[in-house]
């Protein structure tokens, strides 16, 4: 996933900000700033998110309404409808 490879970027100073990401995708620092969260889903989601076996009703723009996203993944997954693991 993109927010990973840009959280990755950032963690290791390959990139000094989400503008600089911004900038080299040719995207606006907005939009890369609203998904970079996306990085800290729990992985349990991101894997059924990518085998499209997510919850239906589930959907980026739920998670991206969010003010903040949660960091605990068993908050997460009560947010956005998983079944606790």
């Amino acid at each position: 996933m993109r927010a990973h490879r840009w959280f990755e970027m950032l963690k290791t100073r390959q990139v000094k900000s989400i503008s600089e990401i911004a900038a080299s995708e040719k995207l606006s620092r907005t939009y890369v700033g609203s998904l970079l969260p996306l990085a800290f889903l729990a992985p349990d989601i991101t894997e059924a998110i990518l085998k499209s076996c997510q919850p239906v009703g589930f959907t980026l723009d739920q998670v991206l309404a969010k003010p903040q996203l949660p960091l605990e993944w068993a908050t997460q997954r009560s947010a956005f409808g998983f079944a606790d693991s």
